[in-house]
């Protein structure tokens, strides 16, 4: 099982998107965000193909935090979620739901 553990964290991610969103939609997307990080560390990208590694990178760079500020102490994945459109929210579901399904597939 090399990627037994980031198939079940991408799986945890693609079910905190599916609605209801009980605490609202930037709230159940922070919470993927996390899931989607736990994924990630220290998860070696080598044996990633093509496709994975794009939707991986994709992730990252949607899941950036840089230069934004939590005065409110909200969450940074929170404020990035609110901050996000509806193309880079749907971007966000297909990329999860294309590696869950990958990761399933390759454990």
């Amino acid at each position: 099982m090399i990627y037994g553990y980031q198939s079940e964290k991408l799986s945890a991610a693609r079910s905190a998107l599916m609605l209801p969103h009980l605490r609202g939609e930037a709230a159940s997307i922070a919470n993927a965000f996390h899931e989607i990080q736990l994924a990630f560390h220290r998860m070696d990208e080598s044996g990633l193909d093509d496709n994975a590694g794009t939707w991986v990178r994709k992730l990252k760079e949607l899941m950036d935090t840089t230069g934004l500020v939590d005065p409110d102490s909200v969450g940074l994945w929170t404020i990035k979620a609110q901050q996000l459109g509806i193309d880079e929210k749907i971007e966000v579901s297909r990329c999860v739901d294309e590696l869950a399904h990958w990761f399933r597939e390759e454990r």
